[in-house]
């Protein structure tokens, strides 16, 4: 599971309604779209699913998976960079938001 806390919702900037969170897996050759579960207090998770297949090892550019975070607000996307480790899950490698 990979969490983050979204600062729009948890301050209130724009109204509960307002959010309608996208949550897109790039990795593999695949493109998959993830359910994400939200709390009032700005907090939303989701569950990545493994994408990449094969023996590489754990550094190696073909495990590279990112996950692309739309809040719904017009804002840019958050944009999660990982390593996807197959049966031990993912590791989070960096957080980047371009310009919307």
């Amino acid at each position: 599971m990979i969490c983050a806390t979204d600062f729009a919702r948890l301050r209130g900037v724009f109204p509960a309604q307002t959010f309608r969170y996208t949550i897109v897996e790039r990795g593999g050759g695949k493109t998959l779209s993830l359910r994400a579960e939200v709390a009032d207090d700005g907090t939303l998770c989701f569950q990545p699913r493994p994408v990449v297949s094969g023996g590489q090892a754990d550094s190696d550019p073909a495990r590279i998976v990112t996950f692309e975070v739309r809040n719904g607000t017009g804002a840019g996307p958050l944009v999660i960079q990982s390593y996807d480790l197959g049966s031990r899950g993912m590791r989070v490698a960096g957080l980047t938001r371009p310009e919307g």
